[in-house]
């Protein structure tokens, strides 16, 4: 399994050099640069199954997710919800002037895509290319792989879709690259967490699929590349990012990812998933956990309704059944400075875009250093 470090440099000249990084200004801060932060989103142009064929597995498992009965009522919704959301976040791209994207994975719902299939290409452009078609999200995104990505071929993503779109970057399924404007500088370390996750080893699950079974045996690896990646690190800020929480209001899963979370505490870095619809941010020992699960359809009950859930929850962007049960899409902005990190949550309710990309629903100052309470 490859395993790839990318500086800026060998990115500039390998994969993106059609791209250049802006200097961000944005508000009074006037940050030394900005990044976009956001998954969950694929919806565009899937089509699940014959019903007919699903019945046959009703009382067995489903040899595909495109059975889902939760996805399969939710498809049409969804796909409206993700091209709402990205003229979203292309209307806050103009203002903030983002130099690239880092992605937390399920980036084609339902069941990935898969090499040399004329439908899996027509999906990526139809739910990638053309929905973050704006000229304000010309630059790099930096891809991760969830759950619904391995049920498809991996390589698609990792090999296949550079060449359709020279935004997408994801060059292996666990990698890392780093980034230095104006004094500043950020490591990010991508890992695919689904290799962790103790029930898709399980016969019962439909996860259980030769990718995630060989990359289980092998996990170790991506242990040690983090540790390394992170050891070796003497950047600013320093980044892990999953589909998987290690925090989350629906399901944790501190105990399967508990060896890497040992290593972001150990190290200080900020944890950055997706996997749950919908958008919060968690702390533990004022290290962030930040949940960005919103460019697609969202689902309160993921944030808990918005009902505080332990003491490691900070924000929850969700609504009770009694409010109306709705968490809002979105994605989360990053203001890098040397000495703190703005981390600002933009949410939208319903169309009204324009309103809606005039300021962050929410806005949380973190200092670099780690060192004190900013919760």
């Amino acid at each position: 399994m490859k395993n790839i470090l990318l500086t800026t440099s060998v990115t500039l000249s390998l994969c993106i050099a059609a791209f250049a990084y802006p200097a961000a200004k944005y508000n009074a801060a006037n940050p030394a640069f900005t990044v976009f932060a956001g998954g969950d989103f694929g919806w565009k142009n899937w089509q699940p199954l014959d019903q007919r064929y699903c019945d046959l597995f009703n009382n067995g498992v489903q040899p595909l997710n495109d059975c889902d009965s939760g996805d399969r009522s939710a498809h049409a919704t969804a796909s409206t919800e993700q091209q709402l959301t990205a003229n979203f976040m292309a209307s806050v791209a103009e203002k903030v002037k983002p130099s690239f994207l880092v992605n937390v994975g399920d980036n084609f719902y339902s069941s990935g895509l898969k090499l040399n299939d004329t439908f899996s290409i027509n999906r990526f452009y139809a739910a990638y290319v053309d929905t973050y078609n704006h000229s304000s999200l010309n630059f790099p995104w930096y891809m991760t792989i969830g759950n619904h990505d391995i049920l498809g071929d991996v390589e698609f993503e990792t090999e296949l879709a550079h060449k359709l779109d020279a935004r997408w970057i994801m060059p292996s399924s666990y990698y890392s690259h780093d980034f230095q404007q104006n004094g500043v500088s950020a490591l990010f370390i991508h890992y695919d967490s689904d290799c962790f996750i103790s029930k898709y080893q399980k016969d019962s699950s439909v996860y259980k699929v030769p990718y995630v079974v060989d990359c289980n045996r092998v996990k170790e690896d991506q242990i040690q590349f983090i540790k390394s990646a992170l050891s070796n690190s003497t950047h600013d800020y320093k980044f892990v990012l999953a589909h998987h929480p290690v925090w989350s209001s629906s399901a944790n899963y501190t105990t399967d990812l508990a060896e890497i979370n040992d290593l972001v505490q150990q190290h200080k870095a900020i944890y950055i998933n997706g996997h749950d619809h919908c958008m919060a941010l968690y702390q533990q020992n004022d290290v962030p956990y930040i949940l960005t699960g919103g460019m697609g359809l969202t689902e309160p009950g993921d944030c808990n309704n918005g009902v505080r859930f332990g003491n490691f929850t900070v924000k929850l962007f969700a609504s009770q059944a009694k409010q109306g049960g709705q968490a809002p899409g979105g994605f989360v902005s990053m203001d890098f400075t040397k000495s703190e990190l703005v981390v600002n949550y933009w949410t939208r309710d319903g169309n009204n875009i324009k309103q809606a990309s005039k300021k962050p629903s929410y806005s949380v100052t973190v200092p670099a250093a780690l060192d004190k309470q900013w919760w």
